[in-house]
């Protein structure tokens, strides 16, 4: 390898590390599309309601066990801030209090009270590919940042939050 391009590599490595998740999205920084959900409490879920508040759309499925851990350990971190916990599987539309309850079933300690919706179309204009894919939003309806993967270290997701 030539040298000259040696210090330049370091740099480009560094940033990959230093900002995991924040390189090359072209959805952080622009508005939310526009949706509306009624979630398995009954209640109608929007960008327009939704603004004037920071908030958390969690991308997941009914079938995705292990996603539960997380879910429950962000609800215990983000104190006011909403979460909406929407599927990308449009079949869970009719399941969404069965998949309430089993999440609620999953932690003896805690119930999860943020509603829960089918959220496929959301999902497909998002280009979300991966489960849980988290979605931090601002009070404008402005995407700040988006975590592929699961997020259960309370450190992890205080970090996150705040970038809101």
């Amino acid at each position: 390898m030539d040298l000259k391009f040696k210090p330049l590599l370091a740099v480009l490595l560094s940033i990959m590390f230093v900002a995991p998740g924040c390189l090359g999205d072209e959805n952080a920084g622009v508005p939310l599309d526009e949706f509306s959900y009624t979630a398995d409490d009954g209640n109608e879920y929007s960008n327009t309601n939704m603004k004037g508040a920071d908030y958390l759309i969690y991308f997941s499925a009914s079938w995705c066990s292990r996603c539960y851990k997380s879910m429950h350990n962000i609800s215990d971190a983000i104190g006011d801030t909403d979460q909406l916990i929407m599927s990308i599987e449009e079949e869970d539309m009719n399941g969404l209090s069965t998949w309430h309850q089993t999440v609620n079933e999953s932690n003896s300690t805690q119930d999860l009270i943020a509603p829960f919706m089918d959220g496929s179309k959301l999902s497909e204009v998002l280009g979300v590919s991966a489960i849980p894919t988290i979605f931090l939003i601002d009070e404008d309806g402005n995407i700040i940042d988006i975590h592929e993967g699961d997020l259960t270290d309370h450190d992890e997701i205080l970090k996150f939050l705040n970038q809101a």
